[in-house]
């Protein structure tokens, strides 16, 4: 497994609820989580991020957006971690 895409609003789990279960297993501690999202507050954002989340992108977005936040996601994987926060085009 290369990344974890997920949406923060689940009806079991929320996204930041995931990204903590997933700190208690050694093998996927270091998996790049990308999050989608309509909540488009800076606290929300902030919140995902200190979680663990690499990449916060809100709905909508192009395909694009997408696709570059997985790349990204991947290409940092396990050599390192930086937050990049990608907006959607109507934000």
């Amino acid at each position: 497994m290369d990344l974890v895409l997920t949406d923060l609003w689940m009806d079991n789990l929320d996204g930041r609820g995931l990204i903590q279960e997933m700190k208690r297993h050694p093998e996927l501690v270091n998996l790049p989580v990308v999050v989608l999202t309509t909540d488009t507050t800076p606290e929300s954002r902030q919140g995902l991020i200190q979680a663990g989340a690499l990449h916060v992108l809100n709905k909508p977005f192009s395909t694009q957006r997408l696709i570059t936040a997985i790349s990204r996601a991947v290409d940092v994987g396990c050599n390192g971690r930086s937050s990049v926060y990608i907006k959607s085009e109507s934000s």
